[in-house]
């Protein structure tokens, strides 16, 4: 079949398209606020959960050189290989111990069995096993 007669078989069925849209609305001249409200909260939503992932790459990249304790403290965690149950126990050891950093127990073994104080003194099997695991 040639090009020009596929053309035309095209062009006649003209008529019929036009009659398929002989029940639609006609459109407005003018564009109406509310119609751009939804792309609006659309462009919005991704504006958002754009700004929020870049802010939670930044905190959690550790390839960033940064003067920050508790992202030291996040990255030692991260390497030992610790749960959430095991870091909260870690932070509040060092808080504990009132340290300037919380990173700090990593580097003094001693205080996980000796100076463990009186509130976490029901967690000390769990500060000795976290002992071991770390050093």
């Amino acid at each position: 079949m040639s090009y020009s007669l596929f053309g035309y078989l095209i062009l006649a069925q003209g008529n019929r398209l036009e009659q398929m849209g002989r029940g639609m609305r006609a459109a407005r001249e003018r564009v109406q606020l509310v119609d751009l409200w939804p792309m609006a909260l659309a462009l919005l939503v991704i504006i958002v959960g754009v700004t929020a992932y870049k802010a939670w790459k930044k905190r959690n990249d550790f390839r960033e050189k940064c003067n920050n304790p508790k992202k030291l403290f996040r990255e030692l965690c991260a390497i030992h290989e610790l749960n959430v149950s095991q870091r909260l126990l870690l932070s509040s050891l060092a808080e504990a111990c009132e340290f300037d950093q919380p990173a700090q127990v990593f580097l003094v073994p001693s205080v996980f069995e000796y100076n463990v104080p009186a509130k976490l003194s029901s967690k000390a099997d769990q500060l000795r096993a976290l002992r071991t695991q770390l050093f």
